[in-house]
């Protein structure tokens, strides 16, 4: 016989990925995505390296570009949890995203 004692300690989930103003944080939606997602990069005229990386850490997708607003096709990906990360001269920035 076993017993398992605990506490759920409930959270507040904030408004996920929503920049401060004249923040480098890039902007994605949807999240949850279904077919694409939409990226909105906060550094006009700076090339910017995208990588997408699953939960095994494996980098499933990379490109690079100096555009402000990136659409990532999602059709081949498999339902699940995601990373984002922008790297440029601004610094390096981490988004998680759901794929539905």
């Amino acid at each position: 016989e076993y017993t398992i004692q605990g506490k759920v300690v409930p959270y507040l989930i904030t408004a996920l990925n929503k920049p401060e103003a004249g923040s480098k944080m890039p902007v994605i939606h949807p999240n949850p995505a279904t077919e694409q997602l939409n990226v909105k990069l906060n550094s006009p005229g700076i090339i910017s390296t995208i990588s997408v990386v699953n939960m095994l850490g494996q980098s499933i997708y990379a490109h690079q570009s100096d555009e402000q607003l990136l659409t990532i096709d999602l059709s081949a990906y498999n339902n699940g949890i995601y990373f984002i990360t922008v790297n440029n001269t601004s610094g390096t920035t981490t988004t998680k995203f759901i794929k539905e």
